[in-house]
């Protein structure tokens, strides 16, 4: 999901660099996978922040982080670290956070996973702010629902999800 979000900001950044002057991306550091940890598994939207040659900043924890530079808001997309009132505070327009269910449906994590375990006919989309200590109790500002289509799985609804969550977020 959140690769397809910032795309779409970053095309905005291109058309319109009057509302999105710059964008630097937080991720989670590279973690050790598979048998023995032997393997490092890179968080994908860090190759993509690559490529876009875009400020990249890979953190375990917001203890004692601070921006390298100040900022107008933040925007939380399957992130999954609670971004401290601290830092949602010093944004001129404070924070967004999308998540993929039509909430309160769904809080927390894994509502893609949770959508489908529960054999739901439709899931969503919200755009809300961002809550300066409970995960996905901001206020709506945005909603789309989504019929599920037979046979979904995860990553089916990703790419569903994901597109309509990146327009809405660009428009918003």
């Amino acid at each position: 999901m959140s690769i397809y979000s910032l795309i779409a900001l970053y095309e905005l950044q291109q058309r319109r660099g009057d509302k999105v002057s710059s964008i630097d991306v937080i991720c989670r550091p590279d973690k050790r996978t598979g048998r023995g940890l032997k393997q490092i598994s890179e968080v994908p939207i860090k190759g993509i922040a690559s490529e876009l040659e875009l400020g990249l900043h890979q953190i375990d924890t917001f203890n004692n982080w601070q921006p390298p530079k100040p900022f107008d808001l933040i925007v939380a997309v399957s992130f999954g670290l609670l971004v401290p009132a601290r830092l949602i505070n010093g944004a001129k327009y404070g924070g967004l956070n999308l998540h993929p269910s039509l909430l309160p449906d769904l809080r927390g994590p894994a509502p893609i996973q949770h959508t489908l375990l529960r054999h739901r006919a439709s899931t969503g989309i919200t755009l809300q702010t961002m809550h300066p200590t409970r995960f996905d109790h901001g206020m709506i500002l945005d909603q789309e629902e989504a019929p599920v289509p037979p046979h979904s799985t995860p990553e089916d609804l990703v790419d569903m999800l994901g597109p309509l969550g990146a327009r809405m977020l660009a428009k918003g």
